[in-house]
């Protein structure tokens, strides 16, 4: 499970980036489709400090049409795998 947060236009606070990250500790990862419609992935991270500060880099330079992040959450799943 993970959180995700689009952002078209405008800002967020480093305040509301902590506390999505509190929530979902695990890691995050920004994706971007930038102002000439290329999908661009600059980073996934499990380092909040790094995660933060890339996230406002890009707010800041507001080169993008959407910009998405998600915060991840860790799963431990068991698969029943079926023998034929």
């Amino acid at each position: 499970m993970c959180i995700i947060k689009i952002i078209q236009d405008g800002d967020i606070s480093n305040n509301e980036i902590e506390s999505l990250w509190k929530n979902n500790p695990h890691g995050g990862g920004i994706g971007l489709i930038d102002n000439d419609l290329n999908l661009r992935v600059p980073i996934r991270t499990h380092e909040y400090e790094l995660f933060r500060d890339e996230l406002q880099k890009f707010l800041k330079e507001q080169n993008f049409k959407t910009l998405g992040f998600s915060y991840e959450t860790q799963i431990k799943r068991k698969f029943r795998h079926s023998q034929r």
